[in-house]
């Protein structure tokens, strides 16, 4: 039987995407605590302090960056990603993992970065907010003159001589800048998913919170998740008990509606309402008495066995379906400057466009021009293809969030519970999952990197234990 729902007569046509050449990162594998059976360690989890190894040289350092810039997703042979940015894979990464105090977002401060730079040393920098070759070379130029540093690198020392120098104060956020461009991480790299019945975009979820609204129509969140098995979907906890002030403050939604590889309407593998369990919900404690960002996951049990193997979908992890797709804990030393992942439905697209920018509020709003009846999960344009993006681990552990992860993945609403993977030992391992971003803790209201949830050991139990209440045996 045929389960691919697809609601528009027209063919639905894709640019197609290029990939890089890459080869698989190889690495120890993490050793197991040992936990078992169906409690969350409420101790605190064991955190790794050794840290990744320095380099010893230019050298060593030029070449662990070839070797990182090869670990791409699925590469075509003989095909190569073009790069519209100008920028070097270290450019892009230490634009924004190195800058770790910003004050607005990130893109408005390499703005102020670069003003001053042109008022203190002349330069004619384009005032672009892209930290690019020109403007690394210059901040050494700056930093030399000051008897700093000369690392191109703007911590907090090389902070305060630009202000002392050029009297400019720290940046504010713009006046009427997208919410959702906060999480957007320099330029925005996310790329089009063309085609998500392959592994493993066909695993990945568009999940769709619906929530009652007793004064007007109902409120859709929109999510992304993962399909662990053949009825359950990793997520964020968020889409399950959301803070909505309109709706009077955290509440849990109406129904949850969920399709793997979704392709604008087109749903090749069918789509499956959840189980609503107010009496067993599958979130933290933690998260149900304070939303608690490190335990921001969740998980939701499908009315339909959407990744049952006769159906030909598996899931993450399963064997053979799910390809060399794996959910195993890596120890932090491991995980350190890693390429990893992202992929999943932002709402800031509305269906193959824009490229290389989040929508405007006029394109969003006429996304749905011309659809027939009410905006639905199953005839919405807004947020059902799959973007994905590629970036690097900013901080294994947060001071601040110990159990949480943060990168430089792009990311927008809607990115919300997909999954963050990189190539580790011949497969694409599941790290964490994707909640938000990730705040200056000096400057709240600031967002300097994506955070996730990071897969440990008490995780991976947590979601057996919720797995067994379904009498279903992980895979993993």
């Amino acid at each position: 039987m045929n389960e691919t729902l697809d609601l528009e007569a027209e063919p639905f046509l894709f640019e197609s995407m290029a990939n890089k050449d890459g080869q698989e990162e190889t690495g120890g594998d993490f050793e197991s605590s040992g936990a078992t059976g169906g409690e969350f360690d409420q101790s605190p989890f064991p955190v790794e302090s050794d840290p990744f190894s320095a380099f010893e040289s230019q050298e060593q350092e030029d070449a662990f960056e070839l070797a990182e810039e090869q670990v791409w997703e699925d590469p075509p042979a003989g095909s190569r990603i073009q790069d519209r940015t100008g920028l070097t894979p270290r450019d892009k990464r230490r634009a924004v993992r190195d800058m770790k105090k910003v004050h607005g977002p990130v893109r408005h401060y390499i703005r102020w970065v670069q003003s001053v730079l042109n008022q203190v040393l002349g330069t004619r920098l384009p005032v672009d907010g892209v930290m690019g070759v020109e403007t690394r070379r210059a901040i050494r130029g700056f930093q030399t003159r000051h008897g700093l540093p000369a690392d191109g690198i703007v911590r907090p020392q090389t902070e305060a001589a630009f202000i002392a120098v050029s009297g400019k104060r720290l940046p504010q956020a713009p006046n009427g800048e997208s919410e959702l461009e906060y999480e957007i991480i320099g330029t925005d790299d996310r790329l089009l998913v063309p085609d998500t019945t392959a592994v493993p975009f066909r695993f990945i979820c568009c999940v769709e919170s619906i929530f009652t609204n007793p004064g007007g129509a109902p409120i859709r969140l929109r999510g992304s998740g993962t399909l662990i098995s053949d009825r359950h979907v990793l997520t964020a906890a968020h889409l399950v008990l959301a803070h909505l002030p309109q709706l009077g403050g955290r509440v849990r939604p109406a129904s949850i509606m969920v399709s793997p590889g979704r392709n604008g309407t087109r749903m090749p593998f069918g789509a499956s309402a959840t189980v609503i369990d107010a009496a067993r919900p599958r979130i933290r404690p933690e998260w149900l008495a304070a939303s608690n960002a490190q335990f921001d996951f969740a998980l939701l049990t499908l009315q339909r066995h959407l990744g049952a193997p006769s159906r030909g979908l598996g899931f993450w992890g399963h064997n053979p379906l799910g390809g060399d797709t794996r959910i195993r804990p890596i120890a932090l030393n491991r995980l350190q400057n890693r390429t990893v992942n992202l992929s999943g439905y932002p709402i800031d697209k509305c269906l193959i466009r824009p490229r290389g920018r989040p929508a405007t509020q006029a394109e969003l709003n006429a996304c749905n021009n011309g659809v027939t009846g009410p905006i639905g999960f199953f005839n919405n344009r807004r947020g059902t293809t799959q973007w994905r993006s590629l970036g690097h681990i900013v901080d294994t552990s947060p001071a601040t969030e110990p159990l949480s992860i943060t990168f430089d993945l792009d990311a927008a609403d809607g990115h919300s519970g997909g999954p963050v993977w990189l190539n580790w030992e011949g497969f694409r391992n599941l790290v964490a999952v994707n909640t938000g971003g990730f705040p200056d803790p000096a400057a709240l209201t600031n967002i300097i990197a994506n955070m996730g949830v990071r897969i440990t050991p008490a995780v991976v139990t947590q979601l057996r234990a919720w797995m067994r209440l379904d009498n279903v045996s992980a895979n993993f």
